[in-house]
């Protein structure tokens, strides 16, 4: 299970009953998941944002659709780490 904190992306160890940080994901643009809608999903054992953007101002008419896939490496069953694969905006819709 995984999520986003505004230090970054975290997963909760069932053995340790605990949220450990996911390391090593950098190059990813910040997004604010307070002001922003975003979705974690599984993309083949990886991991996929999805999020909009809605501009500088925030009152944009439009709003970009992001994504990013970051690789999984759970080698160490107690460390996570995640590395950049890509990330784009994939689609530009009304913001309504």
């Amino acid at each position: 299970m995984y999520t986003c904190e505004k230090e970054g992306f975290v997963w909760f160890d069932k053995k340790g009953k605990e949220w450990r940080s996911v390391k090593g994901v950098k190059g990813l643009p910040e997004f604010d998941r307070f002001r922003s809608n975003f979705h974690l999903l599984d993309y083949g054992g990886n991991l996929a944002v999805l999020w909009e953007d809605h501009g500088p101002s925030g009152n944009s008419q439009e709003k970009m659709i992001w994504c990013a896939v970051i690789a999984i490496d759970r080698s160490n069953p107690e460390e996570i780490t995640g590395t950049l694969e890509w990330f784009d905006a994939v689609l530009e819709v009304p913001n309504s």
